[in-house]
């Protein structure tokens, strides 16, 4: 698999109104505007929310328990931190997509 093919594995949730289009540059487009959403850096932003929700899991569990509980907060807060952060990454590529497929000029309805 190419770089370039991995533009392809962006899951898009945009629906775009296609009566009337041209599909060939359709697809030319959704192709460069999912190059442009390659740009958010998904592993980054979930990587970030794995630390942010192991240390805010590890002060509560050590606020209301011991190390013990501590260790499992900061577990818990690792899972939800990086499902989060992914989560909001994928949603970023989704925007840079709409709004790549607006500017050139096509009806996005969602």
């Amino acid at each position: 698999m190419t770089k370039e093919d991995t533009y392809l594995l962006i899951p898009t949730r945009v629906i775009t109104d296609t009566q009337g289009v041209d599909m060939q540059k359709y697809n030319q487009d959704l192709y460069q505007c999912r190059q442009y959403a390659a740009q958010v850096n998904v592993g980054g932003d979930a990587l970030a929310g794995l630390i942010a929700g192991a240390i805010v899991g590890a002060a509560i569990g050590a606020a209301v328990g011991n190390s013990d509980t501590a260790e499992r907060g900061a577990g818990i807060g690792a899972v939800s931190g990086v499902t989060e952060g992914a989560s909001e990454a994928l949603s970023e590529q989704d925007v840079v997509i709409k709004k790549c497929l607006i500017g050139r000029g096509y009806k996005v309805l969602n």
